[in-house]
């Protein structure tokens, strides 16, 4: 009670009434939510309806020419492609850095972990996470935060629009694996992932995703993975 009183008063001092008013709101239905299992039940209806989408009645809501732009510069610079390719077979071997900090290159992607210091978030409802309390180890949650954003999806669909054959299935390989590993490792408010804020950036960086598999006719299944994101975003 203690600490739900101290993030009221935190709250307040940050945004004000209305900022505070509408935290309320989203932890209240959260907790309901949780209760009754809903988002479980949401997930799975997500994955039925998309799995049985007509994917061409998304087509109106992207670019078609998304690949257009990028295609003009590369005529323009002949190096930009090496340039894009060479970025995405780094982001492939887990060979960049997030906020300054490089990943891992071995072992699980830690969506849910400060891997400068190993510290591990529970598998808990957003309204259970504490971003405040004292802390034994200079551990930081926004870590995590900015690698379950998803950024770097949209440089490796790049490089599979500037590439064909078995290297393009590598691309879109990587990007059905590591989708299916984020749905599978993040349920929907059961991690770190699930911030308000987190959840609508990661819904930007999937939908360019999207938009550039589509221009370059991307394989279903890593177009499906997509929706089931981005549709489980949009109450948050």
């Amino acid at each position: 009670m203690l600490q739900a009183f101290t993030r009221l008063v935190r709250s307040f001092k940050e945004g004000g009434a209305l900022y505070t008013a509408n935290r309320l709101y989203i932890a209240l239905r959260n907790r309901i939510a949780d209760r009754l299992g809903y988002w479980a039940w949401r997930d799975a209806k997500i994955d039925r309806d998309v799995e049985t989408m007509d994917l061409t009645k998304i087509s109106s809501l992207l670019d078609p020419n998304a690949m257009r732009g990028l295609n003009a510069l590369v005529t323009e610079d002949p190096t930009l492609a090496a340039k894009i390719l060479d970025r995405a077979d780094k982001i492939l071997a887990r060979d960049f850095a997030v906020l300054g900090y490089d990943l891992p290159k071995e072992g699980p992607w830690p969506w849910a972990t400060d891997w400068t210091c190993g510290y591990v978030w529970p598998k808990v409802s957003t309204s259970k996470i504490d971003l405040y309390e004292s802390r034994e180890q200079p551990y930081d949650i926004k870590r995590p935060f900015e690698l379950s954003r998803l950024f770097f999806l949209p440089q490796v669909a790049l490089a599979a629009g500037l590439s064909d054959g078995p290297q393009r299935e590598r691309y879109f390989g990587f990007l059905e694996d590591t989708l299916q590993d984020w749905l599978r490792e993040n349920p929907t408010n059961g991690s770190v992932a699930w911030y308000s804020f987190e959840a609508s950036v990661r819904t930007v960086f999937v939908f360019q995703t999207l938009a550039l598999l589509q221009a370059v006719d991307g394989p279903t299944p890593v177009i499906r993975l997509l929706l089931k994101i981005a549709l489980r975003c949009q109450h948050f």
